[in-house]
Formats: structure tokens, sequence, C-alpha cells
């Protein structure tokens, strides 16, 4: 489970603010050259998610 926002910056520690990833991609997110533009990525991803499920109800 990854926090799309950290905790240590004001991220919830809720279902909105997390994201199942696998242990591979979540080394990457936290460790890699390039992890500031995967975050950018997969918050995006979640984000779009979030808002076509809000407008499927």
């Amino acid at each position: 489970m990854h926090h799309i926002l950290p905790l240590s910056k004001g991220g919830a520690d809720d279902i909105e603010n997390a994201a199942a990833v696998c242990p591979n991609c979540h080394r990457r997110l936290h460790y890699s050259n390039d992890r500031k533009i995967y975050t950018e990525k997969l918050r995006t991803s979640v984000l779009s998610l979030t808002e076509n499920c809000s407008t499927v109800e």
C-alpha cells in the first residue's frame, strides 16, 4: 500500500489517499531516480479513477 500524498506531508491515512501497488512499483515510488514523475503518474491515474467512479453513481 502506498500513500499518494505522504502522511509526513499532511496526507490522510484513508482509502482515498492510498493505492495498492506491487513491491517493485512501491520501491520505485520511493527510491528510483524517476520517483517524482512516477508518483505524479500514479496520482493522476488514481484521480482519474475516482472521478470516473463518482460519475457512475
